[in-house]
């Protein structure tokens, strides 16, 4: 199954970009790539031009440019608000 086209919205615009993906079943994406261990209860959207990014190290040079920049980092926090100050700083109301 392919489709055409696919929606974005961002920050209540509406973008369409064009570009071709196919559903796929889980046993589809196991043949296809069999790192994945999944069977005929996923489904899966692929891209040819698509990729995987690695979410651990993103967020973990996320938290080195905060720190760089003055931040503090506590992990494992609930974050209540945030709000920016008249001065321009963030003040972030955690739990």
């Amino acid at each position: 199954m392919y489709a055409l086209f696919c929606l974005i919205l961002f920050r209540e615009k509406s973008v369409f970009i064009i570009t071709r993906y196919e559903w796929w079943t889980g046993d589809q994406l196991r043949q296809r790539f069999d790192q994945f261990t999944t069977d005929g209860r996923y489904v899966a959207v692929y891209n040819k031009d698509g990729g995987l990014v690695d979410a651990a190290a993103g967020n973990a040079v996320h938290v080195q440019l905060a720190r760089g920049r003055g931040a503090s980092v506590i992990e494992n926090c609930r974050v209540l608000n945030v709000a920016r100050e008249k001065d321009g700083r963030i003040k972030v109301l955690s739990f």
